[in-house]
């Protein structure tokens, strides 16, 4: 229990220094590298705030500290790789990527669900711990909860939970085939149904 305190107040605070950071310079879409190094330095502003102002254990500001340093080397603010970065920064770094891209930031529209996880087993996957990258893709699922993907038949459902199997998780049917909207919520476990497969996302005017 008291090993859960700190990686838990450290995933909550990991971008406190962000508020160290002016807000014309959160908000701007014009990333000037001079902005640019002012965003990157908000791991060492968060370390120094948990640290040296809040004064918690070490451990949470170096959560905070490395929460943007990368398995393969290419983070910062200290460019560590692997075991060099601590378990918890792992998860967390893992976390907020796919937090970021599916938020909508001043300088690009939010990516959906699906395609942020395409991005992280993609071009992605080296930044991240392999055995925890496996863990999250499993507990997410291919088509994260919440997608609206088009059945091979046709239908549009919505995704409400994973299975076993990230390719085939339950759903909510929206419009049958027909494009007929379905009028009373029936759920259904792709698992269970060999016959029945995901083709690819839907958009919400596909069901107009």
């Amino acid at each position: 229990m008291l090993l859960a305190i700190p990686s838990l107040l450290g995933s909550l605070l990991h971008d406190v220094g962000m508020f160290c950071i002016s807000q014309s310079i959160l908000t701007t879409k014009d990333l000037a590298k001079s902005k640019q190094r002012c965003i990157l330095a908000h791991p060492i502003h968060g370390y120094k705030v948990i640290f040296k102002e809040l004064r918690y254990h070490n451990r949470i500001g170096l959560i905070v500290l490395q929460h943007h340093e990368y398995w393969n080397g290419t983070g910062y603010p200290q460019g560590l790789s692997g075991t060099a970065i601590i378990l918890e920064s792992r998860i967390v770094a893992l976390d907020n990527a796919f937090a970021a891209m599916t938020s909508s930031p001043a300088y690009r529209p939010p990516m959906t669900g699906y395609q942020a996880m395409n991005q992280l087993i993609g071009t992605m996957s080296t930044q991240f711990n392999p055995k925890i990258l496996k863990a999250f893709v499993s507990f997410m699922g291919i088509y994260p909860r919440g997608s609206l993907v088009r059945l091979n038949t046709g239908a549009i459902v919505r995704v409400i939970d994973q299975t076993q199997l990230p390719l085939k998780p339950r759903i909510c049917i929206l419009t049958y085939p027909s494009g007929e909207g379905c009028t009373e919520e029936e759920d259904r476990n792709l698992r269970e149904e060999s016959c029945l497969f995901i083709t690819g996302e839907a958009e919400e005017k596909d069901m107009v």
